[in-house]
């Protein structure tokens, strides 16, 4: 079975507005797919919808919502009511950064919607389209910082353990009715989100990736574009799938590990991303 024919007509990205989400869309695009473009920003949308259009010629959707809302499963349905789903990659994230006390809880509640309840809901909706045709692909997009307790980010640490233990599941549920379900864990990705935060907070890469800039043996962020053509290499090796080898030896070798190591050092490492560069210190 073809690329198109397994996970076609229509792919739906989540969180699709610019860089790996984007960078997504486009892969499934030069594979022959349509694209549905989900995102909160509409112009955004409508220029990622035009520069695919005009390099693949294949057919576009742009749906303005945010999955952070509880109108969000509504609209999308609406909106996909006429579209065959055969492949799903929700990329979409909230990222609450900081002391967990020091975050609102209305932040910590919009990052369990987004990064939990609503591609829970997608799952179950499209995943049983998929099953009763017997072919298709679910790709929820988690994060390392799911692998342990992520100090300054703990809710959402928490949130992308979920979908990633909820990527794992489903691939062991689905792959006998020929649908591709997992996780994708991606490392640091420097994407145009990740150069905003940097910027704000005055963190090391706010103008690009100078490992001059960044402790030794930190993990420099790749491109999204690399990290987005990964995923496309290994559809078919689930439960999990790592965005780069290095990410995959790691996390193995932290599994043999006592868990306090294990999340002091994550905890080390998020401090220095989250207060800027070399001379930061622990508390």
């Amino acid at each position: 079975m073809g690329f198109k024919q397994k996970y076609g007509p229509w792919a739906l990205i989540v969180g699709a507005s610019e860089g790996l989400g984007a960078a997504f869309a486009e892969n499934c695009a030069q594979r022959g797919l349509n694209v549905a473009l989900v995102a909160r920003r509409a112009a955004a949308l409508e220029e990622t919808a035009a520069k695919i259009e005009s390099r693949f010629s294949v057919q576009t959707r742009n749906i303005v919502a945010d999955a952070g809302k509880p109108e969000f499963h509504e609209t999308l349905s609406q909106a996909l009511s006429d579209l065959e789903i055969g492949m799903l990659i929700y990329n979409a994230a909230a990222e609450p950064g900081g002391r967990f006390l020091d975050i609102a809880l209305a932040d910590h509640l919009n990052n369990i919607q987004v990064n939990c309840i609503a591609p829970t809901i997608l799952c179950h909706e499209l995943g049983k389209k998929m099953v009763e045709r017997g072919r298709g692909g679910i790709v929820l997009v988690s994060s390392l910082g799911a692998l342990q307790g992520i100090k300054q980010w703990v809710s959402y640490g928490a949130a992308k353990a979920y979908e990633l233990l909820l990527g794992e599941g489903l691939w062991d549920e689905m792959r006998d009715h020929g649908v591709d379900a997992f996780a994708y864990v991606v490392g640091s990705t420097f994407t145009p989100t990740f150069q905003r935060i940097q910027k704000k907070l005055g963190l090391p890469f706010a103008d690009g990736v100078d490992p001059s800039k960044f402790p030794p043996g930190a993990p420099l962020p790749r491109p999204f574009e690399e990290v987005a053509a990964t995923l496309f290499a290994h559809l078919e090796d689930g439960p999990r799938v790592y965005s780069h080898p290095d990410d995959e030896a790691k996390a193995n070798a932290d599994a043999l590990l006592p868990r306090r190591e294990v999340v002091e050092v994550m905890g080390r490492n998020s401090e220095i991303f989250f207060k800027g560069g070399l001379n930061s210190t622990r508390q």
